[in-house]
């Protein structure tokens, strides 16, 4: 957790319904609002190329062509996020999770 949540009194809560705000007191390192050390893990995974579309100023690109290659190019960039997640889950500490696209 990069902030903690400190536990206010019930009666805060009463409050707050009044008031319809929410009241949370929220601190980091050394009892500020400054986020504890947090270890940050990334991956990179390979480039991903599109195909290149000659463009005729007098002849416009087919909006259905351009629809089936960015189509192309989401799969593409799923798979690749997927295959990413999988070949990395278990180094992360995540070997129980399942990443879902939606």
């Amino acid at each position: 957790k990069m902030l903690r949540r400190l536990q206010l009194p019930s009666f805060f809560e009463k409050i707050s319904k009044v008031l319809r705000i929410s009241i949370v007191i929220i601190y980091g390192a050394f009892g500020l609002p400054i986020p504890f050390r947090q270890r940050l893990l990334y991956t990179v995974g390979d480039p991903i190329y599109p195909r290149y579309i000659q463009e005729n100023v007098a002849r416009p690109v087919d909006p259905e062509i351009l629809k089936i290659q960015i189509d192309e190019m989401h799969s593409k960039y799923c798979n690749s996020l997927t295959n990413m997640f999988e070949r990395h889950k278990e180094s992360y500490g995540w070997g129980n999770k399942v990443l879902k696209l939606v």
